[in-house]
């Protein structure tokens, strides 16, 4: 039981369904159009990201690279498999959709997707600007202690637009699909191949190896760092300036949080390492029974990889 708890296995989100991952070998399961499963297994490439994996530092700073690829290959591979279309939306989406000549669910996907955009501007940007007005006419604040109150104001927006985000329909069902993917990876951590749906429900939703929780940490770090250290106001040098510190950060996070992951499952590390997963309770949304079939389906296909 040991060797299957210190596999490293993955769970990417898909359009209706869940990308598995174990070393350079994935399997994606997508429920289609006919309300079936359908399953594919795909490969990685393998010559980048191994040499990247032996270099400290260098691999976390190209870790965020690989997240965003490994998040639109498995939406690009899913999409290919002609997912089934489960958000209609309302009667007013859908007469708003016809103004526009396009498919409720296109329509509905597109709100989803303005909604996440105007929540983030005003919870990230908005929000901690506003604070900084207010705050720069109050008497006896220095700068540190308004650059601390500052970033409060920030990490609280952020929170809580992942919060609200999360639970918007679209990106709702796709946060249930990787919990469901993380059911069945933990229950194959404790019982082996053999495992049945009681078990899967019964097990944690909660992920052991999450590219999420790294980079909502290396949001954190860097946006700290960013609050204390002098960023000129010109766009054309704060941009590149801010997306520097982001991967500095991504560097420094990521050596810690590689260490937790590999912690043993009796050691003070793991301890620690469940406190620090805990921050996935943010995003994660209870699967339904389809989900957590979608996901078994595509933990079977790469089965005969592990041990």
């Amino acid at each position: 039981m040991e060797k299957r708890r210190e596999m490293r296995i993955e769970a990417s989100p898909a359009v209706e369904g869940t990308c598995i991952r174990c070393g350079l070998g994935s399997a994606i399961a997508v429920r289609n159009r006919k309300n079936d499963i359908t399953v594919r297994r795909v490969r990685r490439d393998s010559l980048f990201r191994e040499t990247a994996a032996r270099i400290p530092l260098f691999r976390g700073a190209a870790r965020p690279f690989f997240c965003v690829s490994d998040l639109f290959a498995s939406l690009k591979e899913s999409e290919a498999l002609s997912p089934q279309q489960a958000e209609k939306g309302t009667r007013f989406e859908a007469k708003t959709a016809r103004l526009f000549r396009v498919p409720p669910e296109t329509h509905s996907a597109r709100l989803s997707a303005a909604v996440f955009l105007i929540l983030t501007v005003l919870l990230t940007a908005v929000l901690p600007r506003l604070a900084d007005t207010l705050l720069a006419g109050v008497d006896g604040l220095t700068d540190t202690a308004v650059s601390a109150i500052v970033l409060a104001c920030t990490l609280a927006g952020l929170m809580i637009d992942i919060k609200l985000c999360s639970g918007l329909r679209v990106f709702r069902r796709i946060c249930a699909y990787s919990a469901a993917s993380t059911h069945v990876i933990n229950a194959y951590a404790i019982y082996g191949h053999n495992i049945t749906m009681e078990q899967i429900r019964k097990c944690s939703g909660y992920a052991r190896f999450s590219d999420a929780a790294f980079l909502f940490y290396t949001a954190v770090v860097s946006l700290a760092a960013a609050a204390f250290l002098p960023v000129p106001e010109v766009i054309w040098l704060r941009v590149p300036i801010r997306a520097g510190i982001f991967l500095l950060a991504a560097a420094l996070v990521d050596e810690p949080y590689r260490r937790l992951e590999q912690a043993h499952s009796r050691s003070l590390g793991a301890i620690v390492r469940d406190l620090v997963m805990r921050v996935q309770g943010l995003w994660l949304r209870k699967p339904d029974g389809s989900m957590y079939e979608t996901a078994l389906c595509a933990f079977e296909a790469i089965a005969d990889e592990l041990p």
